[in-house]
């Protein structure tokens, strides 16, 4: 099956039927679909010991991204391209919006970590909030940005799982993931880190991770095999989700204000009194100023207390559109 949503929600119930039933379950398209990342994590690296994931999961969120970038355009003009190159669907909110990478890394974490994840319990970040102007200034600090979803080991058997926009250094091999590929990160502390890219979607693609499915359980049952467990185990624990605001990060925030006197002491004044201290503050000239952009970065600290930082900045009237606050992604 190619269909990641069920796979996501019911993967582990469908691979104990599928045992009691003495039957194949196939699911290699469901990930990667032109790639064979399933296979790889689970007889490639049957080995290793993975403490992360991190993976650019969506085609069409990853084209519309670097079109940004390349083209220096808007999010509304790199998704009607997305359209008319036939890489988005007319209604693109499972992909923009991360649902559809939130299934993705949902079947990985179960396959990389034997943990039962609730898909429910993934938050999602999309992509609609990204301007042409963020792509500026992450260039400014050598850094991209991408839709990454990720999964890590935390301290007592805990997992963090998220899809988000991130700005990523260019010195990592998912700022090089570029157009409609997909890429992934596999973190392990025994072979160390393994870089997956491909084509991710697409009738051929697809077809190719089904026929591959195919082949293998045809060979599987001429040994004599009864049934296999392609998510890896036969059993899994159930996930227990730390809380990403518990974590602490290096922080993107972008702010659009009508010019006037005082903003950054006001902002300033917030940040301080949640106890978070700013790196640096970056704006490129810009016209007019009842629309001006600037960005803080903002030393690392926990992310519940910059998201209520940015909650009670948002409420100001200096504000011309909400705050974006993005992490500095730290892929280890």
């Amino acid at each position: 099956t190619a269909n990641k949503q069920l796979v996501a929600e019911h993967g582990a119930e469908l691979t104990e039927l599928a045992g009691e039933m003495g039957v194949h379950l196939g699911i290699e398209a469901c990930v990667m679909g032109g790639t064979p990342l399933l296979h790889a994590v689970r007889e490639g690296l049957a080995g290793e010991h993975f403490t992360a994931v991190y993976g650019i999961l969506n085609g069409t969120t990853n084209y519309i991204l670097t079109e940004m970038e390349r083209r220096n355009c808007s999010f509304q003009d790199a998704l009607a391209e997305a359209q008319a190159q036939g890489y988005a669907e007319r209604d693109p909110t499972f992909d923009v919006e991360g649902y559809d990478a939130r299934h993705k890394i949902t079947i990985l974490a179960m396959l990389c970590f034997g943990m039962a994840v609730r898909v429910k319990n993934v938050p999602a970040e999309g992509i609609t909030r990204i301007d042409r102007v963020d792509f500026a200034y992450a260039h400014g600090l050598d850094h991209t940005i991408r839709l990454i979803a990720g999964a890590r080991r935390r301290a007592a058997g805990r997992l963090e799982i998220f899809v988000r926009p991130m700005m990523i250094p260019r010195t990592s091999p998912l700022a090089h993931v570029a157009g409609s590929i997909n890429g992934v990160l596999l973190v392990g502390n025994k072979g160390g880190n393994t870089t997956m890219t491909g084509r991710g979607a697409g009738g051929e693609p697809t077809g190719v991770a089904v026929l591959s499915d195919v082949v293998g359980i045809a060979r599987s049952m001429l040994e004599g095999g009864t049934s296999s467990s392609p998510l890896g185990y036969t059993h899994w624990h159930p996930a227990r989700i730390s809380p990403s605001g518990e974590h602490e990060m290096m922080a993107y925030v972008r702010l659009v204000v009508r010019d006037r006197p005082g903003i950054l002491a006001k902002v300033c004044s917030i940040l301080a009194r949640h106890r978070i201290n700013i790196d640096s503050v970056l704006q490129q000239p810009a016209m007019p100023k009842k629309h001006l952009p600037f960005v803080m970065t903002l030393e690392p600290t926990k992310e519940k207390n910059v998201a209520r930082a940015v909650n009670e900045i948002a409420r100001l009237s200096f504000n011309a559109a909400p705050p974006l606050m993005m992490p500095f992604a730290d892929l280890s």
